[in-house]
């Protein structure tokens, strides 16, 4: 069976392909992706037959529709910061905006799997407390999980990634604090909707108490 039709089979509508990208292209203000896509990495089949409905399969795009490098900055820009204007969108928040990874242009026109919900057993831990729980994994970049994200809520009508979750993304900050993105919804209602970027602070020496005389 030929790998593209094998993966249509695997990933149903998890599969992100050029001929599914085009029409969502406009919309996320990105290039074109081409008729035809590079073959399916034979692991990525693998892994979907391994586990069925876990993973999306998207093809990567390395520019924005006016050829510029396709980043978090391009995308902010396009898909805007006000749900009360249009959904999706990002968090309204500028912390980002100045540092590199915003700027970097980490895609390629390639095949991404990645995972559609958080890893069992990782909820929770804290990767800077020792345990084995980034070292090792191939972690998505900010950017993947971003273009994927809205790729993914236009392509199905509205469903998203990780609503009410956080995921750790394989890009720090100039401080080296660990970039984590993700949901979309706050549980408690308090906050508007948008795409997160956040970053985990480590503690350092200049953290500590102050005591007070009571």
């Amino acid at each position: 069976m030929p790998a593209r039709v094998l993966a249509q089979a695997l990933f149903g509508r998890d599969l992100l392909g050029p001929s599914e990208l085009l029409p969502l292209a406009e919309r996320m203000g990105i290039l074109g992706t081409g008729e035809t896509g590079p073959p399916v990495p034979p692991a990525f089949l693998q892994a979907a037959e391994r586990e069925p409905g876990a993973y999306l399969l998207i093809l990567g795009s390395a520019a924005m529709s006016d050829h510029s490098p396709l980043n978090l900055l391009g995308l902010r820009k396009q898909l805007g910061l006000d749900p009360a204007r249009s959904e999706p969108c990002f968090y309204n928040q500028d912390w980002y905006v100045a540092e590199p990874f915003a700027a970097e242009a980490n895609l390629e026109r390639r095949w991404y799997l990645l995972r559609k919900e958080i890893r069992a057993g990782t909820r929770g831990l804290d990767p800077y407390s020792g345990a084995d729980l980034i070292s090792g994994t191939a972690l998505p970049s900010a950017l993947l999980c971003a273009y994927a994200f809205f790729a993914y809520y236009f392509h199905s009508g509205g469903a998203r990634l990780w609503e009410r979750d956080y995921v750790w993304c394989s890009d720090c900050d100039h401080q080296g604090d660990r970039i984590y993105v993700g949901r979309y919804v706050a549980p408690d209602g308090l906050n508007k909707n948008g795409f997160s970027i956040h970053r985990h602070l480590k503690i350092r020496e200049n953290y500590g108490v102050v005591d007070m005389v009571r």
